[in-house]
């Protein structure tokens, strides 16, 4: 899904645990601007929605604009169905 939309950068999962109901995304090689930070906290966890049929919440918890060498989200959802 993310070649879809972006030409540029890699989205890969780097931890998944189903029972703890948390994903740690991993995006690297992106760094456009600091505005995309943002944006990506609501696309992100569009994409783990449609897998998982979950709605999770996303925080970003390492970003290249602060100094860090990727971009890392992290996504937990309860057990309730959308």
């Amino acid at each position: 899904m993310w070649r879809k939309y972006f030409t540029v950068g890699n989205l890969r999962a780097v931890d998944y645990d189903e029972k703890k109901r948390y994903v740690i995304m991993r995006l690297e090689n992106f760094r456009l601007h600091p505005l995309h930070c943002h944006i990506l906290i609501g696309y992100i966890p569009t994409i783990l929605q449609m897998v998982i049929g979950f709605k999770p919440s996303c925080r970003e918890t390492k970003c290249v604009f602060r100094g860090d060498e990727y971009h890392e989200f992290y996504l937990e959802w309860e057990e309730e169905e959308i």
